[in-house]
């Protein structure tokens, strides 16, 4: 049975006994154009009017819902899909959605819906609400953020901004600020990228240290090369004429050298790295560590230094955290309180000489002279969990060097100002390595557990540097 309705005429859906009246205002192809209160224009197909009811009868042409003509290749418009709100979710369902979220409704089978169609939701009969649908999701993909239901069902999902409050008296929707910073962001997100950033400005901290000192002391040996350059020049100009009296002392020194070779005699220095290219297995670390090290391409105890330095980031390892990273770090204290560098062959025959005779007339003590103008040499600078460590030699003006470091150990720290006067920087460096190994064993008897271990470190740390530099430091 059709149902005769003509432009002007107020109506509503059937059933509803207080949703909200439509006028129809216009009719084109079997599409009315009803309008409500606000303005607000929906279409109504003439093949789904039989569910509508007259309010009020206008005066205008009359128009008899009909099919619109099959040869317009258009398509009908769709009946909206009605959504009955059960008592048990009326108060949930006026709830504000979180910012930038979706809102879905399930269904056991699979809805027939289309992306763009209507959503009328009805309350106790009455129109509430309405929607449109923004897409369907089939069983599986999601499950519901605050209860975890729903997994198995149909969803059929709108954009929030498509929602309408159509109870009488209902407030606008107020809509977020557009360009808002940190809209659709949650909470739990702006820690985690607060995190996140609080960790890189402490890598890129470091990072700019670390850039800082190599800067300083490519500034330092680029002066020392053109020193040294000047000297060399020098000393060409004062002896450029032949001294042939001196080839036959020339020929016996490569002489001597090539005995020296063949017996097997080494240069100490060439052996200074040879630890960087131990494998792990020289560490007591865990199977599992030491398997998860190598899928990552850290084979070697150089490799592993250049991770810890880092921090850990480069490369950024998975499943390395912070139990296993102090599970290195242990293994790497351990490595070098064991592998102690033994004293060079020069200090040794300096303590094998006799004390100077107490009659020489001892030189009373000068003034140290000025600093030169010059950042220093950095010799050590790095830091743990709960330990950190800093050694720097500088240049005098009369060519003799002084130092100054600082060390922290859990909550005992120290820091001591520019001292001394030694003869060159391996004598300064020397000095500056035996005052922190001192002032750490002073601190040993009175550190808890964290302290030892950050003791240790420290130490580590130092061995490490004396390695390279020819200095022992004692486990």
């Amino acid at each position: 049975m059709s149902t005769t309705f003509k432009i002007g005429d107020t109506i509503r859906v059937k059933g509803s006994k207080s949703g909200e009246s439509r006028k129809i205002v216009e009719e084109a192809d079997g599409v009315f154009q009803a309008e409500d209160a606000a303005g607000d224009r929906i279409g109504i197909h003439s093949s789904v009017l039989d569910q509508w009811e007259l309010v009020e009868a206008g005066e205008g042409q009359s128009a008899t819902a009909a099919p619109p003509p099959e040869t317009t290749g258009e398509t009908p418009m769709r009946p909206p899909l009605i959504i009955h709100v059960p008592k048990s979710a009326v108060d949930h369902f006026w709830e504000e959605p979180p910012t930038g979220s979706e809102e879905f409704w399930a269904f056991k089978e699979k809805p027939d819906v289309d992306v763009g169609q209507r959503i009328e939701f009805r309350i106790a009969g009455d129109v509430v609400a309405e929607a449109t649908v923004g897409r369907v999701e089939e069983p599986g993909e999601s499950k519901c953020d605050g209860t975890g239901r729903f997994k198995n069902h149909w969803k059929v999902y709108w954009p929030p901004e498509s929602f309408k409050d159509l109870r009488p008296g209902a407030a606008p929707k107020k809509e977020e600020p557009a360009g808002s910073p940190y809209a659709g962001v949650t909470f739990d997100q702006l820690k985690k990228h607060h995190a996140a950033i609080r960790a890189k400005e402490r890598i890129v901290s470091k990072a700019h240290l670390d850039w800082e000192m190599a800067k300083d002391h490519a500034a330092f040996l680029k002066k020392e090369h053109e020193r040294h350059g000047t000297e060399l020049c020098r000393m060409i100009s004062e002896f450029d004429t032949p001294a042939p009296l001196f080839d036959s002392i020339a020929a016996s020194v490569s002489a001597d050298v090539t005995v020296s070779q063949t017996l097997g005699q080494t240069d100490p220095a060439a052996s200074d790295d040879a630890w960087k290219s131990l494998p792990l297995s020289s560490l007591k670390l865990s199977e599992k560590i030491v398997a998860l090290l190598t899928e990552n391409g850290v084979t070697t105890f150089g490799q592993l230094e250049d991770l810890r330095a880092s921090r850990w980031e480069n490369p950024k390892i998975k499943g390395l955290g912070e139990k296993k990273q102090q599970e290195i770090e242990d293994a790497v204290v351990g490595y070098w309180t064991e592998h102690p560098q033994e004293k060079p062959a020069a200090e040794a025959a300096e303590q094998a000489q006799p004390a100077a005779d107490a009659s020489e007339e001892v030189q009373p003590p000068t003034e140290p002279a000025p600093i030169a103008d010059h950042p220093g040499v950095p010799v050590v600078g790095n830091h743990g969990l709960r330990w950190a460590v800093r050694l720097a030699v500088h240049p005098r003006i009369d060519s003799t060097w002084a130092l100054t470091w600082e060390c922290k150990l859990a909550d005992v720290s120290n820091e001591t100002p520019l001292e001394g006067s030694y003869p060159d920087e391996h004598a300064a460096t020397a000095a500056g390595i035996a005052a922190i190994t001192a002032w750490v064993d002073e601190k040993l008897p009175s550190l808890d557990a964290k302290g030892t271990k950050a003791a240790q470190a420290v130490k580590a740390e130092l061995a490490k540097v004396g390695q390279l530099t020819g200095q022992e430091v004692a486990a």
